[in-house]
């Protein structure tokens, strides 16, 4: 995600252990995966180091 910065630098140093992931748009935003058009182009990703889960 441009100019996002991630809580770890790495996925190797991430230490992030929630169970799931978190839901961006392709502008870098984080959504409601509920409300959101999946089709549209949302990325599951870690919200500790932004490796993608989709």
């Amino acid at each position: 995600m441009p100019d996002r910065i991630w809580p770890a630098e790495r996925p190797e140093v991430c230490t992030d252990d929630s169970p799931t992931g978190a839901w961006f748009d392709h502008h870098g935003r984080p959504v409601d995966s509920d409300a959101s058009d999946l089709a549209a182009g949302v990325f599951l990703l870690c919200p500790g180091c932004g490796l993608d889960n989709t």
